[in-house]
């Protein structure tokens, strides 16, 4: 890998902010206060990260409402949240 040689993993995919919370995370355990929680999901699943995937959905749970509930439900079932995609169309059937 071009890492190898290098001190340096570039992340062009990403913003600051939302890597900055990743590695807050993998290194502390706790998602980062302010973190933008439905942009962490990506993340979190591109580098196979189930416990920051699990430590999130009920944060995004807890802010559910009628205006987010689709965007919600289409975030879990794109990374295979199956807990919150069944919160996310219980909420939505309500």
């Amino acid at each position: 890998m071009m890492e190898a040689g290098s001190s340096e993993i570039v992340i062009s995919d990403f913003d600051v902010e939302t890597v900055q919370a990743m590695l807050h995370f993998m290194y502390t355990g706790e998602t980062l206060e302010g973190a933008r929680l439905e942009e962490l999901i990506p993340i979190a699943d591109k580098y196979d990260l189930d416990d920051l995937k699990k430590s999130i959905e009920p944060k995004i749970y807890s802010k559910m409402t009628t205006n987010n509930a689709t965007e919600i439900l289409i975030l879990a079932d794109r990374h295979h949240l199956i807990g919150l995609k069944k919160d996310a169309m219980a909420f939505i059937n309500k």
